[in-house]
């Protein structure tokens, strides 16, 4: 009996990091970022504001964005308030885990029968592009491409008005080690119980 009930133990334990190997263990949420910029050269003065959804956890790595939304635009382009869009030509992002520090996206959209295109690319004064406008151009990368109504910042240099903050942070989860560890106790804290009544039973 005694060797059974530790190969009920043992068996238990095994199952549990069987279990926790085999994707048991929680992933830490992704992260979503607000974003803003304001308008310099385009036709509708204010700021475009919005929040990045879905970004991989992990500081300074390549992540793209599951889907994105529009909250607020200013003037004629408040027709886009709370438009997500969940497909983009262009989708990479990085950041530090507080602030975006590369942006690179690309998106064309029907909204009200009508066109329009969504650009950023920050962390590249090199190449530095901001707008939300409505366009003909089926890939717009520059502000040129822009039709009335815009929202185009195009500055080339460290004042420019694209801003981002985190909005949600990852889930802390348990180590493996000691997950497996108290699984472990656990399932020889329940033998040891099952000893005991054995043993009341025999008496």
């Amino acid at each position: 009996m005694k060797n059974l009930l530790t190969k009920v133990a043992v068996a238990t334990a095994a199952g549990a990091v069987l279990s926790l190997t085999c994707g048991g263990i929680p992933q830490a949420n992704a992260l979503d970022f607000s974003f803003s910029f304001s308008n310099e050269v385009g036709s509708e003065n204010g700021t475009v504001s919005g929040i990045l959804f879905g970004l991989d956890p992990t500081p300074n790595v390549n992540t793209s964005a599951t889907s994105l939304q529009i909250l607020n635009a200013p003037g004629a382009l408040s027709v886009l308030n709370n438009t997500t869009l969940t497909s983009f030509a262009v989708n990479d992002f990085r950041h530090d885990g507080s602030q975006l520090t590369f942006t690179d996206l690309v998106a064309t959209f029907i909204a009200d029968s009508t066109q329009y295109g969504l650009r950023f690319r920050t962390g590249d004064n090199n190449f530095s592009d901001e707008f939300l406008c409505r366009t003909d151009s089926g890939f717009p990368f520059q502000g040129s491409a822009c039709l009335t109504p815009s929202v185009i910042d195009t500055r080339i240099d460290s004042q420019q008005s694209f801003t981002s903050s985190v909005i949600s942070s990852p889930t802390s989860v348990p180590e493996p080690a000691s997950v497996v560890g108290f699984l472990a106790l656990a399932a020889l804290g329940a033998t040891s119980k099952l000893k005991g009544k054995k043993k009341q039973k025999a008496e």
